[in-house]
């Protein structure tokens, strides 16, 4: 592993909402020779980089438009651009048009990474609804058929339609208490485990980095706390805070890293803040810490 500042896609800045083409960020990355790589990107549009009206609030995220888009590379990940021109590169897209007057527009935010088991990539995809609570949603895709995707109904995955797009899918364990940010497969144990950071109120012991469980990906354990960290507010008084946990098993013969044994790292992004003159300054730091599964 070593560090680069070279940016692998950089999305357009495209002012028109419905296009969710104007700022990106990959989420997920999946090969199967190293060379040709499909991946999930986060993808909105944010009306305050467009001087644009939110007639709900001038917070800077207010009437942020959210949904999920297809990337893919032909040169290993060195660069990405979208499987189709916008909008058609949009596979979970927000359920109504864009509107000023709506403060937390529903749609989907984030997506794990993709895990294969058997023919199918299995991803944890987070979604908002209305009133602005949000879920976590089970989906899948055949390998290599990059828009042929299910989602979890609540008993079985079903066919993503055009009409939906996945929307009525069934949201897994207590709802907003359950933001995973990494999904892995236990081998030895035949074992689904997720892992996130939860923050103030989001569950019940806490703030912290937490993991669940499941046999079959409907079904979830209560979360369990991995360790007692600082998970904000970003840039606050506290020293520090961490975001971003997945685990990283070095040992797998998984190329895309999905599979893990009994001993991976969990790495996490971790915000350092230092006070100077007055002011906050932030910097992030990448922190790898060792665990066990018994």
């Amino acid at each position: 592993m070593r560090k680069t500042c070279q940016s692998s896609f950089t999305a357009k800045g495209d002012p028109d909402p419905a296009k969710l083409d104007d700022r990106a960020w990959l989420d997920a990355v999946f090969t199967a020779d190293g060379r040709n790589v499909f991946a999930l990107a986060s993808s909105g549009y944010l009306p305050y980089r467009h001087n644009a009206p939110c007639a709900a609030s001038g917070d800077r995220t207010a009437c942020w438009y959210n949904g999920i888009v297809g990337l893919q590379s032909n040169d290993g990940g060195a660069s990405f651009s979208y499987i189709a021109r916008p909008p058609a590169q949009i596979l979970f897209g927000p359920p109504r048009q864009y509107s000023q007057a709506t403060r937390n527009p529903p749609g989907y935010f984030w997506s794990t990474n993709m895990v294969q088991q058997g023919g199918y990539g299995y991803v944890l995809i987070r979604r908002r609804s209305d009133a602005g609570a949000s879920g976590t949603c089970a989906m899948r895709v055949q390998i290599g058929s990059w828009r042929r995707w299910q989602y979890w109904n609540g008993s079985t995955f079903s066919n993503v339609t055009p009409a939906d797009t996945g929307y009525n899918c069934t949201l897994l364990g207590d709802g907003d208490s359950f933001p995973a940010r990494g999904l892995y497969y236990h081998d030895r144990t035949k074992t689904w485990v997720a892992v996130y950071d939860s923050r103030a109120g989001g569950s019940p012991a806490g703030r912290g980095i937490y993991y669940r469980t499941s046999a079959n990906l409907g079904t979830w354990s209560a979360p369990t706390l991995v360790s007692w960290l600082s998970t904000g507010p970003k840039g606050g008084s506290l020293p520090f805070s961490v975001a971003y946990p997945s685990l990283l098993d070095e040992r797998s013969s998984d190329r895309n890293f999905g599979h893990i044994g009994d001993r991976p790292t969990m790495l996490f992004m971790q915000y350092v803040v230092s006070f100077g003159n007055g002011r906050p300054k932030p910097s992030r730091q990448l922190v790898a810490m060792p665990i066990a599964i018994r």
